[in-house]
């Protein structure tokens, strides 16, 4: 059902030699044989190393849709193993691949051009997100435009000026909103509230 394999990347070592010293990745085996054997036939003892920072966890069934989860131990990958199994034999199967491809930055994002204009606190929820993603050092949405891309925004927004940003900063950015940048599955409650404690 889900297995794990280590992506992580090879490195090559010579004892003294730190000059010599490579890194491969996973799939370039063929690159680091003829680099073992070249060190080789130059009388070097090289010793071969993992990273063991990069891990891929594949679901594979007959039924669902393949996934596949990255971690970046093998701790991590054995817990996030371990808990698929326990929901598939709980009878729920989610898929998670996308949780950990998009972060919140893009939903909130996705979430301003697409619902918000929906609502008559367009301009509010704009500013709101636009300073999310400014403090997180992400680029702003500009709210003019998505407020005449939507093909059916909230009449009582019809009328109204919506200013382009000036690029001044008006305060000082909090760092705290940087949790955005995580991918959504990734996102923890304390991640949050640290967040409303800085305020």
């Amino acid at each position: 059902m889900a297995s794990i394999e280590n992506r992580s990347r090879f490195i090559v070592t010579v004892q003294t030699r730190e000059d010599l010293t490579q890194t491969f990745a996973c799939n370039r085996e063929k690159q680091l044989k003829l680099y073992l054997a070249e060190l080789k036939a130059g009388s070097y003892q090289p010793k071969l190393g993992r990273t063991d920072d990069s891990f891929a966890i594949r679901v594979r069934e007959a039924v669902q849709r393949p996934q596949c989860l990255c971690a970046l131990s093998e701790k991590e990958a054995i817990d996030i193993k371990q808990r698929l199994e326990l929901e598939r034999r709980n009878g729920l199967f989610v898929d998670y691949a996308k949780g950990r491809s998009v972060t919140f930055a893009d939903l909130l994002a996705r979430y301003l051009r697409a619902v918000s204009p929906l609502h008559k606190g367009f301009k509010v929820a704009g500013s709101i997100i636009n300073t999310l993603l400014s403090d997180a050092g992400l680029a702003r949405v500009d709210i003019a435009q998505a407020y005449a891309d939507h093909k059916n925004p909230h009449p009582s927004l019809e009328g109204k000026t919506f200013h382009k940003p000036s690029g001044r900063k008006m305060r000082v950015p909090s760092p705290a909103s940087c949790f955005i940048r995580k991918p959504f599955a990734a996102i923890v409650p304390d991640d949050i509230s640290q967040c409303d404690g800085l305020r």
